[in-house]
């Protein structure tokens, strides 16, 4: 039987690198491991300062990751998984964990797309969300990945 693992991923892993970006593609997985589909829990991320403190909290989704669970039906893409809320009233934007859901075909990267919304689920704007002052806006994801042993 296969172990849980922790599992980073930063925007710095991003491919598309030009300025003001209000999302990240990024490749997930390529785990060489014998089980090929994992529970997923999102352990935490930290957000550096440069977000807009007025919105209170920015959630951070990832776009065709899940494979299971429904994330706000009506208001995203069944594609789309919350990952989790950041809040923005200080320095250091810490969330809470928790978020758990199923990912399958991990032995292969996949490019996956995670976007900052405001609270009503609107797109930020760089420079006024994001990306504040000219700093771009960063973040380090943490999950813990289990094995899923059929």
């Amino acid at each position: 039987m296969e172990n849980s693992f922790i599992y980073t991923l930063s925007s710095d892993d991003r491919v598309n690198t030009a300025a003001n970006q209000i999302y990240y593609d990024i490749d997930f997985g390529g785990f060489n491991c014998s089980s090929n589909d994992y529970h997923l829990e999102v352990i935490n991320c930290v957000v550096n300062g440069s977000v807009l403190i007025a919105n209170g909290y920015l959630t951070l989704i990832a776009t065709n990751l899940n494979e299971d669970g429904v994330f706000c039906k009506g208001v995203l893409n069944a594609s789309d998984a919350i990952m989790c809320h950041i809040p923005t009233n200080s320095d250091i934007l810490m969330s809470s964990g928790g978020v758990k859901f199923k990912v399958k075909d991990c032995r292969m990267a996949k490019r996956i797309r995670f976007s900052l919304l405001k609270p009503n689920f609107a797109p930020v704007v760089s420079g006024t969300d994001i990306n504040v002052g000219g700093v771009e806006t960063k973040f380090v994801l943490t999950f813990k990945m289990t094995p899923i042993v059929k």
